[in-house]
């Protein structure tokens, strides 16, 4: 396993470094590194502060990966909401797969703006133990699957997929074909 100073510090724009480690520090570093190899010092010195000041806000590691994961729940099912929704004014043939495909790109653009949040998701779905974080990210996949839902049913409602389409069955498919989540296609 790596020693802490392995990490070699980075100086992130002042945006980050003001926002904090649940606002960018977090996933940005686990971009680049194993979130498991990440430490709160490997944090602190990512966002611009003081191990000590990292502490007064957070009382521990998993406290920072669970804001890390909240802000991460937050930001994404805000953009995928906003992506669902057709622009005023501008109606299409197939409003329910246009937003569909809406939800699809922002989820994309969304893991290439933060190409740490991937890592950080499987790397938490791989520990045995329940936990605070992947409580967190159950109720972000939850949700995930709800809006996917709802745009499959009112694509069957509309006649632009078949009738008999499972719509239960169909949004586990889409979540199964986003686990290309890690992939940067750049």
């Amino acid at each position: 396993m790596p020693e802490a100073d392995s990490i070699p510090p980075a100086r992130p724009p002042a945006h980050r470094r003001a926002s904090g480690p649940d606002r960018g520090g977090g996933h940005h570093l686990a971009g680049r590194h194993s979130p498991a190899a990440i430490t709160t010092g490997d944090i602190a010195r990512e966002v611009g502060v003081t191990q000590g000041a990292l502490f007064k806000h957070f009382p521990s590691r998993e406290a920072i990966w669970l804001a890390v994961m909240e802000w991460v729940t937050q930001h994404l099912l805000a953009r995928l909401e906003n992506a669902a929704k057709t622009p005023i004014g501008q109606a299409t043939a197939n409003p329910a797969l246009d937003a569909l495909a809406g939800v699809f790109a922002a989820h994309i653009e969304f893991v290439r703006e933060c190409p740490g949040v991937p890592r950080l998701i499987f790397h938490d779905l791989q520990q045995p133990a329940d936990s605070p974080l992947k409580r967190q990210l159950g109720l972000l996949l939850q949700r995930y699957r709800q809006l996917l839902t709802q745009l499959l049913q009112d694509a069957v409602k509309h006649g632009e997929v078949p009738a008999n389409l499972d719509v239960a069955a169909s949004p586990r498919c889409s979540s199964a074909s986003s686990r290309a989540w890690p992939c940067n296609p750049s």
